[in-house]
């Protein structure tokens, strides 16, 4: 591998602090273990499962704090910012030749509605890119097998282009759905790197172990029904009103509807839904 973690592997070392006072009071089991497994996949490389893993949650509620922990891990000569309205631009995918792990930290709610999004698929999707490094003629081949992590406060939402399907089959989300700490620590993941850093790493690995089962019998990441529901809700409120007009309006000739009416009924539906309606 050409992309070396800082830490030293100690299979023996634990990690009691980071998953007692980070992970469990913010997650639930299952969760806990899918975020293993995902961590995992970082240390295999390339994204053999090639999925976008979106961490979702109020604001302190951990999930920021356990990504940099995680780029600690990583490394951060192996990561690069995700700037998606950036990704149709000529140099941007330069800036992540020799990376490993692409992030958005505390994304806006239509970060994922830019036009450049679909650039996402073929990032983590193992297509074949060229990138155009600035101040020179030279064109780098690479290769979209890039991780990705995106944390947001807010519901996101995608541009879908009628490509649900493909976006099902390449996101995970976690929501970080547990109560803010009553005593924020400062610098929280710093102290769990300097206290824990080889137990989390051995963690990490752990969940490397459970990934590349999983890849072998199933081809990518096992999800519970309710991790997949997540999924379809995401992309449902991402198309809200194609969802209502299929499940709530019927032809009757009979009838007139008014527009008034119709926005009236398509806001009740998001409300119902807990959705945010679509300007």
């Amino acid at each position: 591998s050409r992309n070396q973690v800082p830490l030293g592997y100690n299979p023996k070392a634990t990690c009691d602090k980071f998953l007692d006072r980070l992970l469990r009071p913010a997650l639930a089991a299952d969760d806990i273990d899918l975020f293993q497994r995902w961590c995992g996949s970082l240390l295999i490389g390339k994204n053999k499962a090639q999925r976008i893993m979106v961490f979702s949650g109020i604001a302190g509620g951990g999930k920021s704090t356990s990504l940099s922990v995680v780029e600690s891990i990583i490394g951060e000569d192996n990561i690069a910012e995700l700037r998606v309205g950036h990704l149709g631009g000529r140099f941007e995918k330069s800036r992540f030749i020799g990376k490993q792990l692409l992030v958005g930290k505390d994304v806006r709610s239509d970060y994922l509605s830019d036009k450049a999004v679909s650039y996402l698929k073929s990032l983590v999707g193992g297509d074949r890119m060229t990138a155009e490094l600035k101040g020179a003629n030279e064109v780098v081949p690479i290769r979209g097998n890039f991780s990705i992590a995106i944390t947001s406060n807010a519901a996101l939402r995608l541009t879908l282009d009628d490509d649900a399907d493909a976006w099902r089959r390449r996101l995970l989300l976690i929501p970080f759905a547990g109560k803010k700490p009553e005593k924020p620590i400062p610098n929280f993941e710093c102290e769990l790197v300097r206290d824990e850093g080889e137990g989390i790493l051995a963690w990490m690995v752990e969940g490397a172990i459970k990934h590349m089962a999983e890849l072998k019998s199933s081809g990518g990441y096992t999800l519970t029904a309710m991790q997949a529901a997540r999924i379809q809700t995401m992309l449902a409120e991402s198309n809200s009103a194609q969802e209502f007009i299929g499940s709530r309006i019927v032809s009757d000739k009979e009838r007139e509807v008014t527009t008034d009416e119709l926005l009236s009924a398509y806001e009740d539906y998001c409300a119902e839904n807990d959705w945010m309606p679509n300007a």
